[in-house]
């Protein structure tokens, strides 16, 4: 909804996938998702509405698209008695 009310109101926005790293003694990992708008001057401001932050070095992008539809991790389908597993794992480290 952001998206497009920026749009409306005569902005460039766009849709973001990526990670959210909080650092933590326990540091975690989040797919997350945010929005950017393009301010002429300052380039892409993200906003995290999830967490009602701006983004920042925490949040490290994936994929960028004008739809949400274009930055989908995984995406597929079953069809009948057919079945899926997916397993991942995520590793940042502070260089």
């Amino acid at each position: 909804m952001q998206i497009q009310l920026l749009r409306h109101s005569g902005m460039v926005a766009r849709f973001v996938n990526g990670y959210f790293y909080v650092d933590v003694e326990m540091p975690t990992y989040e797919l997350h998702a945010w929005t950017e708008v393009f301010l002429s001057g300052a380039g892409w401001i993200g906003n995290d509405l999830s967490n009602g932050i701006r983004t920042s070095h925490m949040d490290f992008p994936i994929c960028t698209s004008v739809s949400y539809q274009n930055t989908m991790p995984v995406s597929g389908s079953v069809r009948e008695d057919a079945s899926s597993v997916l397993s991942t794992k995520l590793e940042i480290k502070q260089v």
